[in-house]
């Protein structure tokens, strides 16, 4: 039951403290287990509505807010902003005097969801300031399915959640021998031959953090379904490690570490060295290089330039997006990126694999470039760059591997502009190279992530190898029409255009071979020798 004592009226800017909703008369019959009984039309216990329009009420109360369906705000009143203006409302100075449950489920990403998460992640209680207060001014609690479902409360009002030995009364009455972690395990089996019905069914019954912010499955620019279903079996299968404050640690398929030159001598000898807490480099297992190509490279003339040149460039492809000094969209530090991807290939490493990841923000954006150059050296292949950062491709031209560097995969080298024949690289503003991006991607999930379904490139049935968990969270989430901030996604599709570019093999003319004796011509009464 709410009893609340309204203090005042208005719209978007409280003086106090804020009870919002839309279509408020919906929740009389049905709110998320608060009580709020409807007393006649627009009134309820405490409460009086006083609104022109019953779609857009807020009323101002004196001492405690519920706001319900936070996830579900309109475009126009995005609940991240709402709610950092409805904040101030709950302190006089620095008194706190008001207390706000924000309670919801989850819509979609693209309908309040991720505006909503922002706010359920400025909560995280172990990220508080030195006053104690996160910076929502909220805390963050997260109540898995199994634990609020309706009609499978018992009659003192506790969850019935194993199975209990006897049948057992519900609070509605009805008698019930199954508890709700079988009741949602017997569902989730059901629809296990169903995909997207089945990721619709965990994002509304969700049994983790993950589950609740699920998407539905048409608001992912790719197969939600695959991506969903791999990022399951990394969590589940692979162990992934999150720490509080949701940085990727590495799972159970991975090594961790750092590159850097043997004895400190630049542009010689890469080594690996593992660094499970502080390592940049996330590596598959079992995929480093094999020593007759790692760190080996020749000097070679080409295009009239002189340069340092990779011998692996039939093994892949390392995509790069570099970041800059100035900040991204979203108002945060951008990512430096790079993925490599393998070809079908004869060094003993898996073909078409995603072998190695880095996504990261060095202090110092140099450390970045050489860290660039060291893998490239290590695995000793190309690397295919945003042509956004003419610094970080200079630093690898005056440092003698050009070559290093691929060019515009769409055009003959006669057909690029000076400066993509200076530095190599693949313009951003290129919108053929941008669409190309997402369908290499496309196909990628299709082909080799989450469930086979079809035996064209993996037995069905068999799971995706594909380790790199905060890949694939930027590839369910990424706006491709705006891609700026997804590092990531950016990188990685590089990888697969660089991949997807035929190398061309020198056409090897035959040579004439000499023949070691005199020809002559016999025709006619005396021989004559030929010339």
């Amino acid at each position: 039951m709410g009893h609340f004592r309204p203090a005042s009226y208005g719209h978007f800017n409280p003086a106090r403290v804020v009870y919002y909703v839309r279509r408020f008369q919906q929740y009389a019959d049905h709110i998320n287990k608060i009580s709020i009984n409807s007393v006649g039309y627009e009134e309820f216990y405490g409460i009086t509505l006083d609104s022109e329009n019953i779609d857009d009420q807020r009323v101002i109360l004196e001492d405690f807010t519920v706001s319900l369906n936070s996830s579900k705000y309109p475009p126009d009143v995005p609940f991240s902003d709402y709610w950092y203006i409805v904040k101030t409302s709950h302190t006089r100075g620095i008194r706190i005097t008001g207390k706000s449950m924000v309670v919801s489920t989850v819509n979609s990403m693209k309908k309040g969801g991720a505006e909503y998460k922002k706010i359920y992640d400025d909560s995280n209680i172990n990220e508080r300031d030195e006053n104690g207060e996160t910076k929502s001014g909220l805390y963050s609690i997260f109540i898995p399915a199994r634990f609020c479902m309706e009609g499978m409360f018992d009659r003192f009002g506790f969850s019935i959640v194993e199975d209990p030995k006897k049948p057992i009364r519900t609070d509605e009455g009805r008698m019930t021998k199954t508890g709700t972690k079988t009741y949602l395990k017997n569902k989730a089996e059901s629809l296990k031959n169903d995909p997207e019905k089945l990721n619709e069914f965990k994002r509304q019954f969700p049994e983790t953090i993950r589950d609740a912010f699920r998407d539905e499955s048409d608001d992912c620019e790719f197969n939600l379904v695959k991506l969903m279903e791999q990022i399951d079996h990394n969590t589940f299968e692979l162990n992934d490690d999150f720490n509080n404050k949701d940085d990727f640690r590495g799972n159970d398929d991975m090594e961790r570490g750092n590159l850097s030159w043997l004895h400190g001598v630049r542009f010689g000898q890469v080594v690996w060295n593992p660094d499970p807490v502080n390592g940049r480099f996330f590596v598959k297992k079992g995929c480093h290089p094999p020593k007759e190509i790692r760190n080996q490279f020749n000097q070679i003339r080409r295009f009239g330039i002189l340069a340092n040149a990779p011998i692996a460039s039939d093994l892949g492809t390392i995509g790069v997006d570099p970041y800059n000094r100035s900040r991204n969209a979203d108002g945060r530090g951008s990512n430096g990126s790079m993925h490599l991807t393998t070809r079908m290939n004869t060094y003993g490493l898996p073909s078409n694999k995603l072998i190695m990841e880095y996504i990261a923000r060095p202090k110092k954006i140099e450390i970045f470039f050489e860290e660039v150059l060291m893998a490239s050296i290590y695995w000793s292949v190309p690397f295919l760059s945003e042509l956004s950062n003419e610094r970080f491709l200079a630093f690898i031209k005056d440092n003698g591997f050009r070559h290093f560097s691929m060019n515009n995969p769409f055009k003959k080298w006669k057909d690029l502009n000076p400066t993509e024949k200076e530095f190599g690289g693949a313009p951003q503003q290129d919108t053929k190279i941008g669409d190309a991006q997402f369908y290499a991607v496309h196909s990628y999930v299709e082909d080799h992530i989450g469930v086979a379904r079809d035996g064209v490139h993996r037995p069905i049935g068999d799971m995706g190898d594909f380790p790199f968990t905060r890949t694939l969270i930027q590839l369910k989430d990424v706006d491709t029409s705006n891609r700026t901030k997804y590092d990531a996604y950016i990188s990685f599709s590089l990888s697969l255009l660089g991949n997807n570019k035929r190398i061309k093999k020198q056409e090897e003319k035959p040579e004439t071979v000499p023949i070691p004796f005199t020809v002559y011509d016999n025709s006619g009464v005396t021989s004559k020798v030929l010339a």
